[in-house]
């Protein structure tokens, strides 16, 4: 059976906006946090419970991208394979750069 490897790479690109928009909502709410003060507007109080379930859902995509991608080292697709794990790493590189379980993963 051939993994559609185009179509977990859009569902990861997919999975990391969705994150950095949350990420940007957080970044907001924590601007608008003022002590003793009422918010002028409520933000959604379970972001990092998203974000955090977003991060998971995209390690477990990354990971099956990964496994297909190891078997799809055909000859004839070699740049092809290229391409698709350069994208992989791309995405991989931005949403390790956000330090979701440094800032939102408790140990």
């Amino acid at each position: 059976m051939q993994a559609d490897i185009p179509g977990a790479l859009r569902d990861l690109k997919t999975v990391a906006d969705r994150i950095e928009e949350l990420l940007e909502w957080e970044k907001l709410a924590q601007q608008e946090r003022r002590p003793h003060v009422p918010p002028a507007f409520q933000l959604r109080e379970h972001l990092p419970t998203e974000i955090v379930g977003l991060y998971s859902v995209f390690l477990t995509l990354s990971e099956s991208a990964h496994r297909a991608l190891d078997q799809a080292n055909a000859p004839d697709a070699c740049t092809e394979v290229a391409d698709w794990r350069k994208t992989l790493q791309q995405l991989e590189q931005r949403v390790s750069g956000w330090r979701i379980s440094a800032r939102f993963i408790k140990p």
